[in-house]
């Protein structure tokens, strides 16, 4: 019997889905367009329009865009973050000499 990578009981990660790692092109897209995929996965799945092979395949795909959306979003808070402490009076960038 072959070693279980995952652990017995975690069955929550589908198969063959490799959590942090996004396929390159999907790390390529801008927010609007996974965002836009994304949804349409959603709404083929739950209009019923794929199989369920398929559905396994697009709710991994989903995953993957949901990440990407997740990061871009964290880099944007995170630049909204930097734009703030620059607009406070007497206050830098961490690191800066008064």
């Amino acid at each position: 019997m072959p070693a279980d990578t995952n652990g017995s009981d975690a069955p929550e990660t589908p198969p063959d889905s490799d959590q942090g790692v996004i396929d390159p092109e999907i790390a390529k897209l801008p927010f609007e367009a996974a965002l836009n995929e994304l949804e349409s996965i959603i709404g083929r799945i739950e209009q019923g329009e794929i199989s369920l092979e398929a559905s396994l395949a697009a709710y991994q795909r989903g995953d993957q865009l949901v990440q990407r959306c997740k990061a871009v979003l964290g880099e944007a808070e995170q630049r909204v973050r930097t734009l703030r402490i620059d607009e406070i009076p007497g206050e830098g960038r961490p690191g800066d000499a008064g």
